[in-house]
């Protein structure tokens, strides 16, 4: 592996855009360009980290994401879609890319703490 390994660069499910345009809205940025370079996990992400000498990233999905979610069911399921999904597309990358997996059993523990009290 060559270059800088970069930590933590979030990603999004393409299902959300808008949300994430929203939220990208709220900062200084073009939240379209925003968009574009938030969801794609391979193509852009690869041309910039090229670009700039960064040889692996570990990917970490965005804000406001599954902690943003009261029911403990509805955020699992969220956090085996975003786990899955990320799974999938850098399998094609496995040199190039790691991710943070959203880890299942704290999160349903979690939730359920916060409804007792």
């Amino acid at each position: 592996m060559l270059g800088k390994i970069a930590l933590e660069e979030a990603f999004a499910l393409p299902r959300f855009e808008e949300k994430t345009r929203w939220w990208a809205s709220l900062f200084s940025t073009d939240p379209e360009t925003h968009v574009k370079e938030i969801t794609d996990i391979t193509k852009i992400r690869i041309e910039h980290a090229d670009k700039h000498g960064v040889g692996y990233q570990i990917l970490s999905y965005t804000a406001p994401g599954v902690q943003d979610i009261w029911d403990a069911k509805e955020a699992q399921a969220l956090a085996v879609e975003i786990n899955d999904y990320i799974a999938e597309k850098i399998k094609a990358n496995p040199d190039r890319f790691g991710a943070f997996a959203w880890p299942l059993v704290l999160l349903c523990r979690s939730k359920s703490r916060r409804r007792r009290t």
